[in-house]
């Protein structure tokens, strides 16, 4: 996996309220995961760009 690839998935872990071990586990196994709100219309790629140049 890549370094962009584990930060989405470190963030939509964090917004689950879960470990990526756990997040992870869950995708695995198809167990729905829904995280919390970011920002209406903000996609995961928005959100993170915007807090990298925070």
């Amino acid at each position: 996996m890549t370094k962009e690839q584990f930060k989405k998935i470190s963030v939509l872990a964090k917004q689950a309220n879960m470990t990526v071990n756990e997040w992870t586990r869950h995708q695995a196994l198809g167990t729905k995961v829904t995280p919390t709100l970011i920002q209406v219309g903000t996609s995961i790629d928005e959100f993170l760009s915007q807090k990298s140049t925070r």
